[in-house]
């Protein structure tokens, strides 16, 4: 069920960014933390290993399957910015969807890293403003590379160590609110390197000690039960402090990954669970492109029931809007994933086992092994 789970994920990001609800798009950028440093060290152990070969492949497997579909975001929001810049300025959408102007953030953009230093700042303009979380992520598969998912102690060493400086991050994050650095301050405890490091370790942790919660299922009500409370901790719990929901948050999130990944239970489900992990990507890296999109097929919000202005001239959708672009973006994520995630995946291992040893074999007919 991690397909399904990583769409209700990115549909939270999308409900956080457009539908103006806060922390539920933080909780699910923890929860895609959490369940990615399940998976990467699940499949660095199993698959590949650690070798020089097999580190090689998983880097270009990883490669594979973020770049294509990232660029293919891109790409589409770089024609929509193009054809809508006319008619409506994109930054009332998003104040950094555009075209980015310096070599900096034009690099940021292609290359994916670049969009924020170790989880700190973001890109001035970017054509696609939630890349940054990507930039983390790829950051944490080289933690898990050089050690973290090797062994079940080094990520309970990463979870402790993780859990201690969480404080110095909150109290360094408290001193900049006080001198009004307020996005860098709340940075500091949700999306710093160290920090993000935490839920993803707690991943990391729960693959090497998966066996301890194998009958662990999946039911309704439990489901439903880590609904409620994620609810009541976006919801009831960050009224008292916002850092608190969070780190009530990820025991929440780290029982409905135990919950997923001990039930095996999928059956015929199986291939439409992972066309609803398919769809995740699209809909995490296209919403403010639909967004967009949707604003400019409505000229004036259509007297205001489609969006609205605030007092600083940026766009507020209404709820009727927030439904069509969340069936935009459902749409456009479906093509994507039937015409180019489907078929990328299909040969995604294959091509990279290929090309590791093709690239492997010619350092080694150089006389060098690969770094």
């Amino acid at each position: 069920m991690f397909g399904l789970y990583r769409l209700i994920l990115a549909l939270l990001v999308l409900v956080t960014h457009i539908g103006r609800l806060e922390l539920y798009g933080g909780f699910a950028v923890w929860g895609f933390f959490m369940l990615s440093g399940f998976l990467i060290t699940g499949v660095l152990n199993r698959r590949y290993g650690f070798t020089k070969d097999g580190l090689v492949e998983f880097g270009l497997s990883r490669a594979l399957r973020l770049y294509p579909t990232y660029w293919l975001s891109i790409a589409l929001a770089w024609v929509a910015v193009l054809m809508v810049a006319p008619r409506i300025d994109p930054l009332m959408v998003n104040d950094s969807l555009a075209v980015p102007l310096s070599l900096r953030d034009r690099l940021a953009s292609f290359f994916i890293l670049g969009n924020t230093f170790m989880g700190l700042g973001r890109a001035e303009l970017a054509l696609s403003p939630s890349a940054w979380a990507i930039d983390v992520e790829i950051l944490l598969y080289v933690g898990s590379v050089v050690w973290l998912s090797r062994t079940p102690s080094n990520a309970s060493r990463a979870v402790i160590a993780c859990a201690l400086l969480f404080l110095p991050c909150w109290l360094v994050g408290k001193l900049l609110w006080r001198q009004e650095y307020f996005e860098i301050a709340n940075q500091m405890t949700y999306s710093f390197l160290p920090v993000a490091l935490l839920p993803y370790a707690i991943g990391a942790w729960l693959w090497h000690h998966q066996k301890c919660f194998s009958n662990f299922y999946a039911t309704k009500t439990r489901l439903l039960v880590g609904a409620l409370l994620l609810i009541a901790c976006a919801s009831g719990l960050s009224r008292v402090s916002i850092t608190l929901a969070y780190l009530a948050a990820l025991p929440i999130l780290a029982l409905i990954t135990a919950m997923l990944a001990g039930d095996d239970r999928m059956g015929n489900c199986r291939e439409v669970d992972n066309f609803f992990g398919h769809m995740s990507y699209p809909i995490y890296l296209t919403h403010w492109l639909c967004a967009l999109l949707v604003v400019w097929a409505c000229p004036s919000g259509i007297d205001g029931a489609i969006y609205q202005l605030d007092k600083t001239g940026m766009i507020l959708f209404t709820p009727l809007g927030f439904g069509l672009v969340t069936l935009v973006t459902l749409l456009l994520s479906v093509a994507i994933a039937i015409g180019f995630e489907t078929p990328i995946e299909r040969h995604r291992r294959a091509f990279a086992k290929r090309l590791a040893k093709a690239m492997v074999g010619h350092a080694r007919k150089s006389g060098r092994e690969p770094s």
